[in-house]
């Protein structure tokens, strides 16, 4: 007895609640494809052109007094986000005027229909979609690792900071991070491989299309790697703000008492008692001396020294310039913490389900491919169409010995399809939303960037021409 293939069986063989929880889905991505992310990809191509070249303007313009290496980092990681939405810009336009099978729900239908050259370009459009998006969060990763080392280098040595991170060794620092970085890129393009389940790359999962072991290790290595950074920094910011507390406590102590004032008496002793001597110490005196007044004639200016300058001024305070360097080494490392604690919530969901994913594809426990005459192609156009409420426009029938077979392969088929929309939200999506804020907590966060930012207006103005001679008119009052 033969059983015809349709939409009816497919829900059986599925159950009704998995098919509504994936038509939902499917549902709200083709929502998100359509309208929110290239409004999202636009946002995030326009704030991080403009922190770039921001970047560049401020670099360029204080590299002959001070070089900046974080605005270089910071100007690379902007770049790198503006590229990805640029990319997701010009991969919006091409869906809507090419639809591809594996990223349209209407695109897939017929597919089979299609010659070997539409098939072997839905293989390539698969590969390439993640190499690029692999090579841009790899290098946005590593240009992140590679500024906190900067910032970890200035909180550490602040004297040999100038000296330490040269253009040069700038330069050579971020080579060291970018090169591992491009690595993934160049193995993924050996290791691709489509499951058999999905032989056209009609869902292209990423879990599913690249060895268990490399997407295991690569999650585990991300993962790690941002760990350690956080607990470094960490422990930096626990032991300055004990420093702090430590200094704001001595600072405290010293507020509460003069040290500028002479300590100093003289006591003659006459047997049992002792007579104080009156000591004027050189240099204090309650005569009235004379003012001077400077006047420049060239910008017609008049300073007058009053009096009140005539007080001993006080030393600047060693702990006040302990606290400050304390606290700017404390926002510092606040900065670096913020970033890499943004970056981990975002991504710690999608390395635990492509882990999981991807233990689950190197066990082969439930993917293994069943041995039935029906074509994958086949049952990807009926469960395509059954999740839109269609028939299956394919007469197919099997054997009833096979039944069995053809439920697990729609099942299997299934789980890609599930795999594939969830990767889009935890990781596209997702990561499309980090890059909005990356302009926030990268550059408008960082003070130093606020700082030479207000400065900008001043740099575009003319600056007026000083006169080469400047006279001098010295008055002298006697106050009497």
């Amino acid at each position: 007895m033969k059983i015809k293939l349709n939409s009816d069986f497919i829900i059986s063989a599925l159950g009704n609640e998995s098919v509504h929880w994936l038509i939902d889905l499917r549902h709200a991505r083709s929502i998100l494809l359509a309208y929110i992310q290239p409004c999202v990809a636009l946002l995030m191509f326009i704030l991080n052109c403009a922190v770039s070249v921001l970047c560049v303007i401020i670099y360029i313009k204080t590299r002959k007094k001070t070089h900046k290496p974080a605005f270089v980092y910071i100007g690379l990681l902007s770049f790198y986000d503006m590229m990805l939405g640029s990319v997701l810009l010009i991969d919006f336009i091409r869906k809507m005027m090419h639809p591809s099978p594996m990223f349209s729900e209407e695109g897939s239908k017929d597919f089979y229909e299609q010659g070997p050259m539409k098939r072997f370009m839905n293989k390539k459009q698969c590969i390439e979609g993640y190499m690029v998006g692999t090579f841009f969060q790899a290098t946005s990763l590593s240009t992140l690792l590679a500024l906190t080392v900067d910032r970890y280098i200035f909180i550490k040595k602040p004297l040999h900071y100038p000296l330490i991170m040269t253009p040069w060794k700038t330069c050579l620092l971020f080579l060291c991070f970018f090169i591992p970085a491009c690595l993934p890129s160049l193995l993924m393009y050996f290791t691709f491989k489509l499951p058999p389940q999905d032989e056209y790359g009609l869902i292209c999962a990423w879990s599913h299309v690249f060895p268990g072991s490399t997407v295991a290790v690569g999650s585990f290595l991300t993962l790690f790697s941002m760990l350690i950074v956080l607990l470094v920094y960490s422990q930096i910011l626990i032991k300055f703000r004990q420093s702090r507390k430590k200094l704001e406590a001595l600072q405290k102590s010293t507020a509460e008492e003069d040290f500028t004032k002479s300590r100093l008496t003289f006591h003659r002793i006459f047997g049992i008692f002792k007579k104080k001597m009156a000591y004027a110490p050189p240099g204090i005196s309650d005569t009235k001396i004379q003012i001077l007044s400077i006047k420049d004639l060239g910008n017609l200016k008049k300073d007058t020294f009053t009096g009140e300058l005539q007080k001993k001024r006080r030393r600047p305070s060693t702990v006040v310039k302990k606290m400050s360097a304390l606290g700017s080494h404390v926002r510092a490392a606040t900065y670096i913490i913020l970033i890499v604690l943004i970056l981990l919530v975002t991504s710690v969901p999608t390395a635990i389900f492509t882990g999981y994913e991807s233990i689950t594809h190197m066990t082969q426990a439930d993917m293994v491919m069943p041995n039935t005459s029906v074509s994958t192609i086949v049952i990807h156009d009926c469960l395509n169409r059954a999740l839109q409420n269609e028939d299956c426009n394919i007469d197919t029938e099997f054997e009833n010995d096979q039944e069995d077979a053809v439920k697990q392969l729609i099942k299997q088929i299934f789980h890609l399809l599930y795999v594939f929309v969830m990767e889009y939200f935890l990781s596209n999506f997702l990561f499309t939303l980090n890059s909005i804020a990356n302009p926030i907590l990268y550059a408008v966060w960082y003070s130093e960037f606020r700082t030479y930012l207000a400065e900008i207006p001043g740099w575009c103005k003319k600056k007026k021409k000083q006169p080469d001679d400047f006279q001098f008119h010295i008055q002298i009052v006697k106050i009497s």
